[in-house]
């Protein structure tokens, strides 16, 4: 910034009618070319800010999509889940208990599945 003032200001030397720029009018030039500096600077922070706030809005959107299809997804899962434990159940897979009638009698019942006797046995 400092280089780009010195040029200007030996750029605007030759202007003057003695050749030479005061020393206030040179600050006076520098300041000008800070300020628009600073001023371009404050106005692109305005705008990445303008497009955070945009990008956040957009992701709070999407998180509430993802949430959505969450819901169903894990919704079908355990559906599925449920018909797999009740054809393991009917299947016998988690292995049978003996009860007794009152009549005297005594049958065999499948144990029913559960996630935990069906999932994550070894």
């Amino acid at each position: 910034m400092r280089l780009i003032a010195i040029g200007l200001m030996l750029a605007l030397g030759g202007c003057n009618s003695d050749g030479l720029v005061r020393r206030s009018e040179a600050e006076s030039i520098a300041e000008d070319f800070a300020d628009a500096a600073a001023s371009g600077q404050a106005a692109r922070i305005d705008e990445l800010e303008a497009r955070v706030q945009d990008l956040e809005a957009e992701l709070d959107g999407n998180k509430a999509a993802v949430s959505a299809v969450a819901k169903v997804v894990d919704g079908n899962a355990e559906i599925s889940n449920k018909n797999i434990l009740a054809a393991a159940t009917a299947r016998g897979e988690c292995g049978t208990q003996v009860q007794n009638l009152p009549t005297g009698g005594i049958i065999t019942r499948p144990i029913p599945c559960t996630a935990e006797n069906y999932f994550k046995r070894e």
